[in-house]
């Protein structure tokens, strides 16, 4: 059983990091992949700070252990999602 942190100030924002943690968050699955694009709209719209070593801390935390290049592509995912949604808002 994993131990939920609290790395973010919003609960919306824990809460869905969570959700997409909790289940199979490497898979790339389109649900998994769906989760992820919840709480990333989610770290953007309430002004969240995230980084690696987050997402790493969150894997690891839940026996995920993602390698390098895996925490460097969802970053990468995360930088172009949050580019987008920051032009959509302007």
């Amino acid at each position: 059983m994993s131990m939920h942190k609290n790395y973010f100030k919003t609960a919306e924002s824990n809460e869905l990091f969570e959700r997409w943690l909790s289940n199979y968050p490497l898979s790339m699955h389109p649900f998994d992949m769906d989760r992820w694009t919840h709480f990333v709209y989610s770290i953007v719209k309430n002004g969240e700070e995230f980084n690696s070593e987050i997402l790493e801390d969150g894997l690891n935390t839940h026996n995920h252990n993602g390698n390098q290049q895996q925490i460097t592509d969802f970053m990468n995912r995360f930088e172009s999602m949050k580019a987008i949604y920051q032009l959509c808002k302007n």
